[in-house]
């Protein structure tokens, strides 16, 4: 009989094998494992400041000077000829000794940033900043242990307390001015381009990589139109998909995104998410679990807190909604939510003297999700209400129980600042110059003509 070939020792051909890239997926039934303890409590400890872990290996820090003193006393005391005693003290000693000098250059060279950060002067934390900056990329401190935690204290204490003086005394400076902050066309578009989910990235890490232009303006300059015609500002009026997740579903950047190609004259974008502080990964009330992560956990330190209170307390938000165009995109939820309404509102507002004017100029509606379909409809539907209300109605309106919003202070602030607000902005619109209040005033005239003539048509 023929001897038959071994099947396992017979080379074979590697076979193509083409693979096709799936979509990560959770199994639905993890979303019913109930949250641990110990996961729930490091979601609230995600939420606070200043917590310190002391699980598995951190802090990551070095041996404070004190106990490498104290270390460095007992192995010189130690007899040099007892091995048994204190064994390899000799190059035990002289690691300890260069740990001590690592920490006397750190200290020496932290010193600036100490007494800056303690100054608490705006100008004295630029020059320390500038000068531990290039401290950081030389030796001894690149290759050094303290290399970290002068990391840290650059950007977390120096850093941090350079952006809160230098606001603060913006404000007591230039009162009259508001500090925004907008994300260029392009920085936009490059996000609905990206790969990397979620695709909307928070103000914190658009800042820190200067991707965020701020602008400085004052209600006078954008009642006459500096955020309209200077600036060319979008701002983006939407409900969120839900608790903690402005748009995990991508269908407001793709809204946005199609807009801006529409209107190639637009070149910044103002969106809440991108350019107020935000604090991320914070656990739903319900579920104690974060549905959609961030890639970081934020929790706003004081100068969010303090920007994020200027542009809700004091006025930004207002300003922006009133003086730019406005992008509503609306789905199910917008008429049901306090701040989209309210957004809306000041979207179709215009001050031509005495009062609030309707306008529907800046202000333009695109539907998704199960509106799509309706965006003519919508749009008019929500003009219908809004449009000619006044500001007493309006009031009335967004206060009824059904209006919701997840902040309701946020919405008992807004409403009752509501009547100043018109007020102030009609007592702004008399500082004007007359050439300025002519101009507004002809322009508002000319769309009430067109209205006229279209609802005679």
């Amino acid at each position: 009989m023929a001897d038959v070939p071994n099947r396992d020792s017979t080379p074979e051909k590697p076979r193509k094998v083409k693979y096709r890239k799936a979509k990560a997926s959770w199994n639905p039934a993890m979303q019913a494992v109930p949250v641990s303890g110990i996961r729930r409590l490091v979601n609230m400890a995600a939420t606070m400041k200043d917590v310190i872990h002391l699980s598995i290996g951190q802090p990551d820090q070095p041996t404070p000077r004190h106990i490498v003193d104290a270390y460095i006393d007992a192995l010189s005391s130690a007899p040099d000829d007892d091995e048994q005693a204190c064994p390899n003290k000799a190059p035990r000693l002289a690691e300890a000794r260069a740990l001590r000098e690592q920490k006397l250059s750190f200290d020496a060279t932290r010193a600036p940033l100490d007494a800056a950060i303690a100054a608490r002067d705006q100008a004295a934390l630029e020059a320390a900043v500038a000068g531990a900056e290039a401290a950081a990329l030389e030796e001894p401190m690149r290759s050094s242990p303290y290399a970290k935690q002068f990391r840290r204290l650059i950007d977390e204490e120096a850093n941090a307390l350079l952006d809160l003086v230098t606001l603060e005394n913006e404000q007591r400076d230039r009162p009259d001015e508001l500090r925004l902050y907008m994300v260029p066309r392009a920085v936009v578009k490059a996000m609905r381009a990206s790969t990397v989910t979620p695709r909307l990235r928070v103000f914190q890490d658009l800042r820190k990589r200067a991707e965020l232009k701020a602008i400085h303006v004052t209600p006078q300059q954008v009642l006459s139109g500096a955020l309209l015609n200077e600036h060319k500002v979008l701002t983006i009026s939407y409900p969120w998909q839900g608790f903690g997740d402005p748009d995990s579903t991508d269908d407001r950047l793709n809204a946005v995104v199609a807009f801006l190609e529409e209107r190639p004259d637009i070149e910044y974008v103002w969106w809440d998410f991108m350019c107020v502080p935000q604090a991320t990964n914070i656990p739903d009330r319900v579920s104690g679990k974060v549905e959609h992560p961030y890639p970081t956990t934020y929790v706003k330190n004081d100068f969010d807190q303090l920007y994020f209170k200027t542009m809700i307390n004091k006025g930004g938000v207002n300003l922006i909604y009133l003086g730019a165009h406005v992008l509503a995109i609306a789905n199910a939820l917008y008429i049901q939510r306090f701040w989209t309404q309210f957004e809306y509102y000041l979207g179709t507002r215009t001050v031509t003297g005495g009062k609030f004017g309707s306008t529907r100029k800046r202000l333009t509606v695109r539907c998704i999700q199960s509106l799509e379909q309706s965006t003519y409809e919508q749009g008019e539907a929500l003009f219908a209400k809004w449009g000619n209300m006044t500001t007493e109605e309006a009031k009335e309106i967004l206060a009824k129980r059904d209006v919701t919003v997840t902040n309701q202070s946020d919405k008992d602030f807004l409403l009752g600042k509501l009547g100043d607000l018109e007020a102030l902005y009609a007592a702004i619109f008399l500082t004007l110059p007359e050439e300025v209040r002519e101009r507004l005033l002809a322009e508002y005239m000319q769309e009430e003509k067109e209205q006229g003539d279209v609802a005679a048509d």
